[in-house]
């Protein structure tokens, strides 16, 4: 009976054992599984990051850099949507967007001088202009007022809130807590926060808004679409309505306007407003915006990049990986 019972516990100690083994089998393997995946992964990433860097290289090099310098319009090959390539055997998507199509919210605060020195009269128009923007959108005339004031605060170097504006004693019981930037904003997205702005009219004003490198106010009118006609009407503070902004983009040259004088017919014979808009109306760019895909939706495969021209030549100033706003 002795030897029959010892034999049963070394069987269920043979027994234990080869389920632990088994364990740290099914385990080690698990984890050389993961491991492999890992690296598979790793490996795919840093393939599709260098595949849609030379994509970009040669976006540049092909659709940006023949542009000429005077004259950007949506007729030029740049425009096309949703473009293809193959690099290697593999297809690459890219798009590209003007991004002088829409107003600057940096440029609300350009020729801006030190601490309470007086605002001068090209500033005080570019804050005209953003808030007739507001009003086409249908806010009322005070709300209107007080968020352009609000975007200056946000931007301005100093410290100090204009009526109806908001600096960081304003923002104090904000939750979370906020404070102003005081310097040009890096992304849209910064507007959000503002006071007054809420989830619909930041969608709204998405389309027509944007931040670039520099507090110039330079907006494109021949790459502006029929959806940025309230735009091109702010331009001309209320001279010009909406309706009329929306037939001009319609009935715009194939190869846009040849002169900013093109448009001084739609507006007041005696109106100074027009030589206001001629600081903020181009008929060229210097900012695109260039997105790179692949197909495979399940990593993310894109890259976005702001661009920057010098003359013929195209600097990328930031990119972004993966999806984003």
């Amino acid at each position: 009976m002795r030897n029959h019972n010892q034999r049963g516990m070394a069987l269920l100690v043979v027994l234990m054992i080869t389920a632990l083994m088994t364990m740290i089998a099914v385990n080690m393997n698990d984890y050389g599984l993961r491991a492999v995946n890992r690296a598979t992964s790793t490996q795919f990433q840093l393939q599709t990051k260098w595949l849609l860097l030379s994509a970009e290289s040669l976006v540049k090099r092909q659709q940006l850099s023949p542009l000429p310098v005077d004259k950007i319009h949506l007729s030029q090959s740049w425009a096309r949507a949703d473009q293809r390539m193959v690099l290697d055997g593999n297809p690459v998507n890219f798009s590209l967007r003007d991004r002088q199509a829409c107003f600057n919210l940096n440029g609300i605060g350009q020729n801006r001088g030190t601490e309470g020195e007086k605002e001068t009269s090209n500033r005080v128009y570019t804050q005209q202009v953003f808030h007739s923007l507001l009003l086409t959108l249908g806010l009322d005339a005070t709300r209107a007022k007080n968020m352009t004031l609000a975007l200056v605060d946000w931007i301005d170097k100093d410290d100090l809130a204009r009526q109806g504006g908001r600096e960081s004693a304003q923002y104090r019981d904000h939750q979370p807590k906020l404070i102003p930037a005081n310097r040009p904003m890096l992304n849209i997205s910064e507007f959000r926060v503002l006071a007054g702005v809420d989830q619909a009219l930041y969608l709204r004003l998405k389309p027509m808004i944007c931040t670039l490198p520099t507090q110039n106010l330079r907006i494109n009118v021949n790459t502006l679409s029929p959806a940025q006609a309230p735009l091109l009407a702010a331009l001309f503070l209320g001279e010009m309505s909406v309706e009329t902004a929306q037939q001009l983009i319609a009935a715009r040259p194939a190869n846009g306007w040849q002169s900013v004088n093109d448009l001084k017919r739609f507006t007041q014979d005696s109106s100074t407003t027009f030589t206001q808009a001629q600081t903020a109306i181009t008929l060229t760019s210097d900012h695109f915006e260039l997105s790179l895909w692949l197909d495979e939706e399940q990593h993310n495969n894109r890259i976005r990049s702001q661009l920057q021209r010098d003359g013929h030549v195209f600097h990328v100033i930031s990119r972004q990986y993966g999806l984003s706003d």
